[in-house]
């Protein structure tokens, strides 16, 4: 377990004047405020432990949420619904609409989850699986 504290960055809209910062956050704390995010359109977090490089980007929009990983061992997205959904759902990231798979597309309350675990203990712990880009 990894017990640095978390550093979120969040970007609404893909405007510099929308840019935040938030230091010294718990995994607890960090999915408190991706599920404060539910709702809200076209907000970007960026996840990553104080002093890794290593970091997750949730996408929110509305009650949909996209997950990505970039780390050392490559970029991965979550993949929420196996090969059970099909097409590509429309969400708003960084000022852009954006096409993405469905089966990439979860709730922002499962999403909150899977940065949760991984905060704690890292890809093998998160809920669901992982998919190399």
């Amino acid at each position: 377990m990894d017990d640095r504290p978390a550093v979120v960055e969040l970007d609404r809209g893909g405007q510099s004047s929308n840019f935040s910062r938030v230091t010294g956050l718990s995994p607890e704390a960090v999915a408190r405020m991706i599920r404060s995010l539910e709702g809200e359109s076209d907000i970007t977090a960026t996840i990553r432990r104080e002093g890794s490089d290593a970091r997750l980007l949730v996408a929110v929009s509305g009650t949909s949420a996209f997950v990505g990983l970039h780390s050392s061992d490559g970029i991965f997205q979550y993949v929420a619904h196996g090969d059970q959904r099909v097409g590509t759902r429309l969400l708003s990231v960084g000022g852009h609409d954006t096409r993405i798979k469905s089966r990439y597309i979860s709730e922002v309350t499962a999403a909150a989850d899977v940065v949760r675990e991984w905060l704690l203990e890292g890809i093998d712990a998160s809920p669901g699986a992982w998919e190399r880009t």
